[in-house]
């Protein structure tokens, strides 16, 4: 997964668990579960920096999904420490 930021910087975060998804066949979807690991230069990027972008790659390409909430990796981060 690439994060990338409003003021253009990005990091790539890489999942640690694969998953071949969940159906959900009421509500006709697909849920994926996804494990990253965040290092402490991560963390810092995360807790300071709005985020404009998520690129997810999937095993037949990747995905841009645009963030509405910009704050909030910052947010959850501010709770957890």
């Amino acid at each position: 997964m690439t994060v990338k930021f409003i003021d253009g910087t990005t990091a790539v975060m890489q999942n640690t668990r694969t998953d071949s998804g969940s159906l959900d066949a009421v509500g006709q979807s697909v849920s994926y579960q996804g494990q990253y690991l965040v290092t402490a230069g991560m963390e810092k990027l995360l807790e300071d920096h709005e985020v404009d972008k998520v690129r997810v790659i999937w095993g037949t390409g990747y995905e841009d999904y645009e963030v509405y909430d910009l704050d909030f990796f910052r947010n959850m981060l501010r709770c957890l420490n």
